[in-house]
């Protein structure tokens, strides 16, 4: 039969044995499979039908014919619209697919269409990322989902009725239904693949940018845009998603009481700021709280309204506000509360089942990966009355793994290999010095051996929450809140000024180049002031081309938009002809605001500190490049900051999943750089755990090769990891000899995880 896709007519038949190997390119592969079971959505539905197409024709597969067509096609590449399904479901005719993966000839185009997003708009258009959205956008192709077969059933839902059943018995539509899936899928692979190479190779200002050597490596090793990586994850993930969390129901009931506790105590923190909680002027009466803490903090707030908008409402999720909760203990308390209340509501609504299955997200802007669904698993507290809630299944311990300091291992390797700074930090870190004892010992002038465990306590939150670009007011938020360390803003300062000193490296990495960026952003040059003002002597306080956006402009625009009366480092005040040249300026771009009333603070020149800190985040964003060669676009200078190092982390903390997955290793929560793993009691522990450092190490170091990567692992009777749990030193692989991953015992290489339950012997 004919499959008409545009203008273009391609032909599609059943294949047969006989036919053998008949396609010799990347393969778009699209499965058809009985209703999904939501209640047990680990399970893989049986297979009814599946398509093959190779760019130009297509065949139909029925079940009993994808065995043999896959091994007659073992060496083609294969091109999946969300891996992570259609192997589950395919990983009964063929267990090798998982091998092909390993060799990076597994392709998905959701995933490369996530990428590509990310590298041009800076976002992952999760809601958008469905084949007929993709279609739609990539390749202007608007695909009908909503089609009826001859008595009225949705064809999507509806293949079940032709299981068993031949081709030429199933009626025309579903046939037509899957062959136009699974020809737009090698369409999408194509057209994703080409606008991404032309991406990589745009002259577009990208901070971070790696040489044309780098990137062509990268592209070898993980793929376009770390497409490789990201594909592994996600198959890891869906297997963590298949075995899942087995809680003990007796340490639920006291967890439960411990929430219940802890949720009053932020709701009175709520409270006392004048939150309402539900109701009626509950939203009203936050969007006030919001603006105070807007002003308290010094950064403009997400916006829920669009330009057109005429009313200015914060937005209220957590997506929007998660990264300023640092810094506002109002934020925090939200959050907490809100928390609280969801795992009160899971824990109640749940305590009667004996696993939970947590579903993950393989990819977020920053990076890393998140968890929802059945359980939040990447954001549980960390105390141990919630962390005892969940238990190894009969017959196994659990093994808990993470990386030691491994986002100052990250950072350090940017600055040296990315940015090409020598680093005091990375000299301490591959000497293994511990980095909080010494920023104590500098800070408080003593001897690392003389610092106590509480000055270790308040250098840590200033290890990790400086290189973000926290200031000391941040810095102490952040150590209560995280860490429960009490910080004064004066000691954080303090810590933070050691910090430098010890490291300074950091504050160039850190330097701000924002005067720049609001003169590029706003076009401010000499050459366009004199076009404003001919009657203005020569601008002499530059030696730049005139016509090139010059910082110092860009500073002045700065004291304009926050300061009612403006002056030069001499105490000058601006000219008239100056404020009406930088307003003027604005104006130009006050529609690119999301706030309304700061649109209208532009038009009516009335300057604050709200407006010049909306426009720095305007000006402020830019794309940048991990290690890794994954591009994000329009990022703030936090969210590049954090990136940079974060990024790369969990790139090889990904890598260090699928190993571990690939291993047989069955894993049942994945937080960040922290692996929880099961184990059978018939393995030695010391064994297991030494195996599975090794593992996590050398993938680690396939990102970060020139720094010391340790791994901190324990094992024990619950995710708690308590008192009398074992805990082994440190592994270390030295940068200069990788040395063998010593091979676990009765190891085979794993799949999905969907249905099986094996782990290692």
């Amino acid at each position: 039969m004919n499959i008409q896709i545009g203008n273009i007519n391609y032909k599609f038949s059943p294949w047969k044995l006989s036919n053998g190997r008949i396609f010799s390119g990347p393969i778009s592969i699209d499965t058809e499979t009985l209703q999904i079971d939501r209640q047990r959505d680990w399970i893989a539905p049986p297979l009814v039908m599946a398509a093959a197409f190779s760019g130009n024709r297509g065949v139909f597969l029925p079940r009993e014919s994808v065995a043999d067509f896959l091994h007659c096609h073992s060496q083609n590449e294969i091109v999946f619209h969300n891996a992570a399904f259609d192997l589950t479901v395919l990983e009964e005719f063929d267990e090798s697919l998982f091998k092909r993966a390993d060799a990076n000839r597994i392709w998905d185009t959701m995933i490369l269409y996530k990428l590509y997003r990310l590298a041009t708009a800076g976002d992952l258009a999760d809601k958008e990322s469905k084949l007929d959205d993709c279609a739609l956008e990539i390749l202007a192709l608007s695909v009908p989902k909503d089609i009826r077969d001859d008595q009225g059933n949705d064809v999507r839902t509806s293949f079940g009725r032709w299981l068993g059943k031949p081709p030429s018995q199933i009626e025309t539509v579903y046939l037509e239904y899957l062959a136009r899936d699974v020809a737009i899928t090698h369409m999408l692979y194509e057209r994703l693949r080409g606008l991404i190479e032309s991406e990589l190779q745009t002259s577009r200002e990208i901070w971070g940018r790696l040489s044309a050597n780098r990137m062509n490596e990268c592209l070898h090793k993980w793929g376009p845009l770390t497409h490789h990586i990201q594909l592994k994850a996600s198959l890891a993930l869906k297997g963590i998603h298949g075995n899942g969390l087995t809680l003990n129901r007796q340490e639920c009931q006291a967890a439960v009481t411990y929430f219940q506790t802890e949720l009053e105590t932020h709701l009175k923190i709520l409270r006392a700021e004048g939150y309402l909680g539900s109701g009626k002027g509950s939203q009203e009466s936050l969007q006030k709280i919001l603006k105070r803490v807007e002003k308290d903090i010094g950064v403009q707030l997400p916006r829920t309204q669009k330009s057109t908008d005429q009313k200015d409402r914060i937005s209220t999720s957590e997506d929007s506000l998660q990264e300023y909760a640092n810094r506002s203990p109002f934020l925090n308390s939200l959050f907490l509360s809100k928390r609280f209340e969801s795992l009160l509501k899971l824990l109640t609504s749940r305590m009667d089942r004996p696993t939970l299955h947590p579903s993950f997200q393989f990819l977020v802007r920053s990076g890393r990966t998140s968890s929802f669904g059945d359980l939040n698993a990447q954001n549980l507290p960390r105390d141990h009355r919630v962390r005892r809630c969940f238990v190894p299944s009969p017959g196994h311990y659990l093994v808990k793994a993470d990386y030691k300091m491994i986002e100052l291992v990250a950072l350090a390797e940017a600055i040296q290999s990315q940015f090409g700074k020598s680093s005091r930090m990375a000299e301490e870190i591959n000497k293994g010095t511990d980095l909080h004892k010494l920023v104590a010992a500098q800070v408080l002038q003593i001897s690392p051996e003389q610092v106590t465990k509480a000055d270790r306590a308040k250098a840590k939150p200033i290890n990790f929450g400086t290189p973000g670009g926290m200031g000391a007011r941040s810095l102490a938020h952040y150590a209560k809140t995280s860490y429960e360390v009490e910080m004064t803003e004066q000691e954080a300062e303090k810590f933070r000024d050691g910090y430098f000193a010890l490291f300074p490296e950091i504050r160039e990495f850190l330097a701000s180049d924002i005067p720049l960026q609001i003169a590029q952003y706003l076009n401010l040059t000499p050459a366009e002031w004199k076009i404003f003002n001919p009657k203005a002597h020569t601008w002499k306080n530059t030696t730049a081309d005139e016509n090139t956006p010059c910082p110092i402009l860009g500073g002045m625009c700065l004291k304009v938009l926050g300061q009612q009366e403006p002056r030069s480092q001499k105490g000058i005040l601006y000219s008239p002809e100056y404020l009406d040249f930088f307003w003027t300026s604005l104006n130009k771009v006050a529609t690119e605001l999301e706030n309304p009333q700061l649109r209208l603070q532009i038009i009516q020149r009335t300057p604050s500190v709200e407006l010049r800190n909306a426009m720095i985040s305007l000006a402020g964003t830019t794309a940048f490049v991990t290690l890794s060669g994954r591009i994000r676009a329009r990022a703030s200078y936090t969210q590049r900051h954090n990136g940079i190092f974060q990024g790369i982390a969990a790139d090889g903390a990904k890598l260090a999943l699928w190993n571990l997955f690939r291993a047989n290793y069955r894993i049942v929560n994945f937080v960040h750089d922290e692996m929880l793993i099961e184990v059978p009691e018939s393995r030695d522990p010391e064994e297991a755990k030494e195996h599975i450092s090794q593992i996590m190490v050398r993938a680690m170091k396939e990102v970060l090769p020139n720094m010391r990567v340790e791994v901190d692992i324990q094992h024990g009777s619950s995710w708690a990891m308590e008192e009398g749990d074992s805990q082994v030193p440190s592994v270390r692989i030295s940068p200069a000899s990788p040395g063998q991953i010593p091979t676990a015992k009765a190891d085979t290489p794993k799949g999905s995880g969907a249905v099986k339950t094996s782990s290692v012997a």
